[in-house]
């Protein structure tokens, strides 16, 4: 799986892969999975992921990522927009609170 994009990563020298959860429906389970398999498989490339919050997963990822960053062999990168815009899309204003958090990684 994916083998095509881990060899063209590796033999260009990318710093990041980026991910994006643009619905908000990654589990835990999943951002596991993919977090580990792209550290894993690629040689000098970072793993940034963003998150939203449509179905109510962000934080807990966010949670999550931070615990396993402080165990992986890679950085893990978490970004999301500053200046009103956190987290902003239909039912995520409630999460603007957490923009301290995210600064501080």
């Amino acid at each position: 799986m994916f083998k095509g994009l881990i060899n063209f990563i590796n033999d260009n020298k990318l710093d990041i892969l980026y991910i994006a959860d643009s619905y908000g429906s990654l589990t835990q389970k999943q951002i596991k999975y993919y977090t580990e398999f792209f550290c894993n498989k690629l040689v000098d490339t970072s793993v940034e992921l963003h998150l939203h919050n449509n179905m109510n997963n962000a934080f807990g990822n966010f949670e999550y990522l931070t615990n396993l960053n402080n165990v992986s062999p890679k950085d893990i990168f978490i970004d999301s927009t500053l200046f009103g815009k956190l987290f902003l899309s239909a039912e995520e204003c409630w999460y603007i609170s957490s923009c301290s958090l995210l600064v501080c990684i």
